[in-house]
């Protein structure tokens, strides 16, 4: 995946449950988990722009059942979270793509 941009959007869009699983087998799926390689990754700022709102999308996908997910009302619960980052002064990845702690961005913590 290095190269491509992986947006919250579409990691909402993931269904971790295959299509061809019986209800026997979905049963044994109990959950999803995301992997964050970092070892391009050279400051605290950088991991969290790369790792939010991506893991907040992941979390929806993990607790919401496949018919109860609908994009424009995470969009909603994910615009107060937002608030909260901001006021913690956490780095993330805008709709847009920039960076919402851009004075981090550079520095090597």
């Amino acid at each position: 995946m290095i190269g491509r941009t992986l947006t919250a959007q579409k990691v909402h869009e993931f269904e971790p449950i295959p299509e061809n699983f019986t209800p026997e087998e979905s049963k044994r799926v109990l959950g999803c988990q995301a992997q964050h390689w970092s070892e391009y990754l050279f400051n605290w700022s950088k991991v969290e722009y790369m790792a939010l709102p991506r893991t907040c999308a992941l979390a929806e996908v993990a607790w919401s059942p496949k018919e109860g997910k609908d994009w424009g009302e995470f969009e909603g619960r994910l615009d107060i979270h937002l608030k909260r980052l901001d006021a913690l002064k956490v780095n993330y990845r805008r709709a847009d793509g920039t960076p919402a702690v851009t004075e981090l961005m550079g520095r090597g913590e």
